[in-house]
């Protein structure tokens, strides 16, 4: 979130004074459903992706009287390293932290994520992901944030609805491993 709010207070200023027929001023920033609800396992990251969600908001609002567009791209289950094959690397992480018996019930629930995605095939490829942030990008009349993935574009807006005590039961039982 830092490198977001440092890299655009840096550049603010170039795209303020910067006209190129034909080209909208944009800012994308990539988030994740992380900065949409709290998931189980992972809370640094989750506040990060809240505070960026946040940022975003804040600077759509003041840089538009520039001409400058802020949009967001929130992304769901991706199909990459970190998205498949991290479940000892949590365990590791966790167990390093917190000692053995809290980092086996973290690998359980992260491992109970990693297979849910893993058994439906539910991660996007990351091609698609990229194609989404161009549109992010390049759309003549940019929406202020763009869905990618299944999840993100289906089940975010769905969980949004519930109530926060419903969305906890809901969340705590997916982790359960």
């Amino acid at each position: 979130m830092f490198g977001a709010l440092l890299i655009t207070q840096a550049f603010a200023p170039l795209l303020r004074k910067t006209t190129i027929p034909g080209y909208t001023k944009r800012i994308t920033y990539v988030s994740s459903l992380a900065g949409v609800f709290g998931i189980p396992t992972i809370g640094s990251y989750v506040a990060s992706k809240h505070a960026l969600e946040g940022l975003a908001d804040v600077f759509r609002a003041e840089l538009q009287s520039w001409g400058i567009d802020v949009t967001v791209a929130q992304l769901g289950s991706i199909e990459t390293e970190r998205g498949t094959g991290n479940r000892q690397d949590i365990k590791k992480e966790v167990s390093s932290t917190h000692g053995d018996a809290v980092s086996d019930k973290y690998a359980a629930m992260g491992g109970a994520m990693l297979s849910q995605s893993d058994k439906f095939e539910l991660l996007t490829p990351a091609s698609k992901i990229a194609m989404l942030i161009e549109d992010s990008l390049l759309d003549t009349v940019p929406k202020t944030r763009y869905r990618g993935g299944w999840d993100a574009f289906f089940l975010a807006p769905l969980l949004s609805l519930l109530p926060d005590r419903i969305l906890d039961l809901f969340l705590g039982a997916a982790f359960r491993g």
